[in-house]
């Protein structure tokens, strides 16, 4: 509105000054040419005529039919016939002026929006190259359409190749389950296999795999519109039964857990933290295999703090916070063997906003990873 207020502004300046050149013009030339062409025709007069005229003009007047008859008498006509040539002429360049004006002026506004409109349907049809430059000095506001469309060009481009990642990754990490199913089942239809309890379970963690990057991804899409269910919740039961749902993993990664979480109470949608919270056990089990994981707990007035800590690795060097996008992993390949779709994070910073909180990842003082979630008090 402000740029469209300024264009406006402009083109009304540039109306109001026409418009008064035009009124100058015809206030003041008329009488300008006028005065011209009666001293041309004085000057043409042989000396002894224009003292005639002049003393015919001083007794009777400028105006006066004796006069008058007097020039007529002497050639006025055509002199007066040039006049009217000469304002036709004068009033034909005034027109041409006023119109280049106003057609530069136009040019000078609409050219370059012009140009960014035709940019703007390139865009729209998938092109994401950025604008070309403007002219200099082009007007303040089409500069400002220029930036933000260049800003615009540039979100887009951002948005295309995290979207051509993203849709890599999902591949990726579905492709390897399928594959596996697909193998088992050219097997099994070949004669290679044999429909066992094995080749079954076998089959059967796949399909886990799938549903549980399907379940990720479906809870991602919806985390904005999350609904929460809430109800007082023993904290320090739900990390128990985290702990104990987990403990063969844990086990397996020679992970021992310290838990200091004394009786505590709060109003959380219960299934929701504990997925959080074993998403974050499960991230310990990838990334920090052999160390030791404590779990702390406390409330005060205001929140609930949970802070779960490893002295495995640690975060990378980079900004930690950058780990709680979805599809954003500590180490860059994919295997699912090593951290899976980089969904875990991601799903504990879903969660966790749902119920109106934070995550903060830092590290302690022997470099391990660290993770606080502080959840208001009342939700």
């Amino acid at each position: 509105m402000w740029s469209a207020r300024r264009i406006s502004t402009r083109i009304t300046l540039g109306a109001v000054a026409l418009s008064l050149a035009a009124a100058v013009i015809a206030a003041f030339a008329p009488h300008l040419v006028y005065a011209v062409r009666d001293a041309l025709f004085v000057a043409s007069l042989a000396p002894q005529e224009q003292t005639s005229l002049d003393t015919l003009i001083r007794t009777a007047g400028q105006c006066a039919p004796v006069v008058r008859d007097f020039k007529l008498a002497h050639g006025f006509a055509a002199w007066e016939i040039n006049y009217h040539v000469a304002l036709a002429v004068l009033i034909a360049i005034t027109a041409a002026t006023g119109g280049w004006f106003a057609h530069r002026l136009g040019m000078a506004i609409g050219q370059p929006i012009e140009q960014l409109a035709a940019f703007a349907r390139k865009t729209g049809s998938g092109e994401r190259q950025l604008p070309a430059p403007l002219r200099p000095h082009a007007a303040d506001e089409v500069t400002a359409l220029h930036r933000e469309l260049s800003r615009m060009t540039e979100a887009l481009r951002a948005a295309d190749a995290d979207l051509k990642f993203r849709s890599s990754a999902i591949a990726h990490d579905l492709r390897t389950p399928l594959t596996i199913m697909r193998g088992r089942l050219v097997g099994l239809q070949s004669g290679v296999f044999q429909p066992d309890a094995q080749i079954i379970a076998a089959l059967l963690r796949q399909v886990g795999m799938v549903e549980e990057l399907v379940g990720d991804l479906d809870l991602l899409t919806s985390s904005k519109t999350m609904i929460l269910q809430p109800e007082s919740t023993r904290i320090d039961q739900l990390v128990h039964h985290v702990i104990e749902g987990q403990r063969e993993e844990l086990h397996n990664a020679r992970i021992a857990v310290e838990v200091d979480t004394p009786p505590l109470t709060a109003k959380v949608d219960g299934n929701k933290l504990a997925r959080a919270i074993s998403n974050l056990l499960d991230n310990a089990v990838r990334y920090a295999p052999g160390s030791r994981l404590r779990i702390v707990a406390s409330a005060d007035a205001d929140s609930m703090r949970l802070c779960i800590a490893d002295d495995g690795p640690g975060w990378p060097e980079d900004d930690p916070a950058a780990l709680l996008d979805p599809f954003t992993r500590g180490e860059t390949s994919r295997s699912r063997a090593t951290g899976g779709a980089g969904l875990g994070l991601a799903i504990v910073h879903a969660i966790v906003t749902a119920h109106q909180g934070e995550v903060t990842l830092l590290r302690n003082d022997k470099g391990g990873a660290v993770v606080e979630i502080r959840i208001p008090a009342n939700i």
